[in-house]
């Protein structure tokens, strides 16, 4: 079994800290505070790279009908399994509640969690794409990004593409890439002074993006200019990886990047539900950023303990069994 590579962990702990304060933010005082597009964006196609990345096996062809499996035992029944017990209780509370037939077919349909369902479709997709031409990079490379082409026609404020196919073909050049880095990672330089030139360069990005109020939504494809967008995505795929690499160890963030998949599921719920028992308590948003950044910790707390229950007593909906020692 192969070592289980802790900056990986660390670097999904992190994207799923920047989602659950975005989140804390918008349902705790109504807007984004911080720049949307300055770091959520940057959360979500890196858990995509990260996919990406854990495809490739060093001298290993893939075998499509274990990759299926394991995504339909991982991925696919989480999906199922959460987005069935949040959905009626997100209905009644955001007051859309259509009946259970409309629940149903959203979550049938892959509505429920866009994220999850891109993912799933993306990484189906790419196991595919390995099969047929795993040798053949360039043109790899070039279906992957035909695809993010053909992305473009459906349309995207207006409605959802079924299981989010829209945004699986969009995010295959970065599962590509997340592929190809782990695939010439040693050949990669990987010196403080290229991570921190990367740092720097995506750092002057980010300040062009907040200045221009560039748009980069991944789920929506609102995207306001690809230029800058693929340039902020390569930036951060290296400049990130090769930054956690460096960086040491911390269990915590690491425990939240083992088990990312629960928390993105409860990524709603939690903060509404933190946001509307802080104002219940008489503590509402006032202006003031660290009444945010306590409803942030109140909301990593809450989150914390649904995953370690669900990871403890209830393995079976992310594709596990019972295990005494689960929680390790």
């Amino acid at each position: 079994m192969a070592t289980r590579k802790h900056w990986i962990d660390n670097l999904r702990g992190v994207c799923m800290l920047a989602i659950l304060l975005d989140h804390t933010e918008v349902y705790y005082s109504g807007v984004n505070i911080i720049n949307y597009n300055v770091y959520v964006t940057d959360a979500l196609y890196l858990f995509f790279f990260l996919s990406g990345y854990l495809m490739y096996k060093q001298k290993v062809d893939i075998n499509v009908k274990e990759k299926l499996y394991a995504i339909g035992r991982s991925l696919l029944i989480p999906y199922l399994i959460f987005t069935s017990v949040i959905a009626f209780p997100k209905a009644l509370a955001h007051g859309n509640f259509n009946g259970i037939g409309a629940i149903v077919l959203d979550i049938l349909q892959g509505y429920a969690s866009w994220f999850i369902a891109a993912l799933i479709v993306a990484e189906i997709f790419f196991t595919i794409l390995l099969k047929v031409c795993s040798k053949k990079i360039l043109l790899m490379g070039g279906i992957c990004l035909i695809a993010a082409a053909l992305s473009l026609i459906f349309p995207h404020k207006e409605s959802f593409c079924i299981f989010q196919i829209d945004n699986a073909l969009f995010v295959m050049p970065i599962l590509f890439v997340g592929y190809i880095y782990h695939k010439y990672e040693d050949f990669i330089p990987q010196k403080w002074i290229n991570t921190a030139t990367a740092l720097f360069f995506l750092a002057c990005v980010k300040i062009y993006v907040h200045y221009y109020d560039i748009k980069m939504s991944i789920g929506l494809l609102e995207i306001s200019n690809y230029g800058v967008f693929i340039l902020n995505a390569f930036l951060g795929c290296f400049a990130f990886a090769g930054l956690f690499k460096k960086l040491p160890h911390c269990n915590p963030i690491e425990w939240i990047g083992k088990h990312s998949l629960v928390y993105y599921f409860f990524c709603g719920s939690i903060p509404f539900i933190v946001s509307k028992l802080f104002n219940y308590l008489n503590f509402p948003y006032n202006g003031l950023y660290w009444h945010v950044l306590l409803a942030f910790v109140a909301t990593c707390i809450f989150s914390t303990i649904v995953v370690a229950i669900i990871y403890r007593f209830f393995p079976f909906a992310v594709g596990k069994k019972f295990n005494l020692h689960s929680l390790k």
